[in-house]
């Protein structure tokens, strides 16, 4: 199970002017859900820097077996500023509207 270099990365200011940058990655494993143990599966990673100096980070593994799905996520995710406070429930509102 590894993580790599950030797929997206997005940087704005906040209300104090300081300088915020979201790194979105994409994390690969094995699943383990039911039905699917042992397969390939890849999740979501984003961490969060103020001015320079990790702040948080989160980490959702198992979210897809297919590697597209989880970039389609994270372009999403990444345009609508999510953050690593966040990013649970996010992917199970995500994961919850294809049911």
């Amino acid at each position: 199970m590894g993580v790599n270099e950030p797929v997206i990365s997005r940087t704005t200011l906040d209300e104090d002017n300081r300088e915020l940058t979201i790194d979105y990655f994409v994390t690969d494993g094995i699943s383990l859900t039911d039905g699917a143990q042992g397969k390939p599966s890849y999740g979501i990673s984003v961490h969060l820097s103020i001015d320079g100096k990790c702040s948080s980070s989160s980490k959702v593994d198992d979210v897809s077996p297919t590697k597209e799905t989880v970039m389609r996520l994270l372009q999403l995710f990444a345009k609508n500023l999510v953050t690593p406070t966040s990013l649970k429930d996010v992917v199970e509102d995500c994961i919850a509207a294809q049911l």
